[in-house]
């Protein structure tokens, strides 16, 4: 079964985590649960070789935790690492590749047959054969 509904801290997706971002309606400053840059820390990753560390930008959205990996010397630099969210959602960004994904997966950006769409601003794939985003 699919799914797409608004969500209450926005929905996530690439720009999820910039100040502003277009797809959150609530737009809430930092202090009522918008967008907050915690600070840089060094973290144990769970699922990477054990004591190895990563050095991460902490950003906190809503109850939303989201981790970007900060090393310079890192190839996933400027990239996702996790995201924590409530009840113990925990999504793990990994093995990153910068080639287009569509050359792996040509039907990357389109959203399941069948799937229920509730919210059609929100629900709409990053690119469309125009290059614009594309609602369904």
């Amino acid at each position: 079964t699919c799914a797409c509904t608004e969500a209450i801290a926005g929905a996530m997706h690439v720009h999820s985590f910039v100040p502003h971002e277009h797809l959150d309606a609530l737009d809430l400053p930092p202090e009522e649960g918008g967008l907050r840059y915690l600070g840089r820390v060094r973290v144990a990753l769970d699922g990477v070789e054990p004591g190895k560390k990563a050095v991460a930008d902490h950003w906190l959205k809503w109850a939303f935790h989201f981790l970007v990996d900060a090393d310079p010397s890192s190839p996933s630099h400027g990239l996702p690492l996790r995201l924590y969210g409530p009840l113990g959602v925990r999504q793990v960004f990994d093995r990153w590749s910068k080639e287009d994904p569509e050359s792996a997966r040509p039907d990357i950006w389109q959203i399941p047959e069948g799937c229920e769409i509730k919210a059609p601003h929100v629900c709409s794939t990053p690119y469309a054969a125009d290059g614009l985003t594309s609602s369904f």
